[in-house]
């Protein structure tokens, strides 16, 4: 179940924000919820509450560097870290900063991005969650 929610919470985001560079908080909000429903219906609160200190973190970094990451990649790991743990989360925000320095280093190589670019960043948490589901 919360596989599922998760793909669909980063698959819908990811398209969003490729379309949009915005997040839909309408499908961010509702699997937040369920996730939170979820872990309060078993006593999970400290698990909830870890989970979305990675998400918090992201947000504090979204804030301090005027937005280079988006408020909005800061919500969907508060929910990815409510829905997965936070050790899943870490995870998949870790992988989602590799792939997007390789992204970057080979669109930097090909001229094809300067320095100061900006792309949307949602796309690689869903590539890292592929690739953790798949291998993980």
């Amino acid at each position: 179940m919360e596989q599922a929610a998760a793909i669909l919470l980063l698959g819908g985001n990811a398209w969003t924000d490729l379309r949009r560079q915005r997040i839909s908080i309408m499908l961010t909000a509702g699997i937040f919820l369920a996730a939170v429903i979820m872990r309060v219906r078993y006593g999970e609160y400290a698990a909830l509450a870890a989970g979305m200190i990675p998400g918090i973190l992201l947000l504090c970094l979204a804030w301090l560097t005027r937005e280079a990451l988006g408020y909005g990649d800061g919500l969907v790991e508060i929910v990815l870290g409510a829905l997965l743990g936070w050790r899943t989360a870490v995870e998949i925000l870790m992988g989602a900063f590799f792939l997007a320095a390789v992204f970057s280093a080979a669109a930097l190589a090909a001229r094809r991005m300067g320095r100061k670019s900006r792309f949307p960043f949602l796309p690689f948490f869903l590539g890292t969650y592929v690739i953790v589901l798949l291998f993980g």
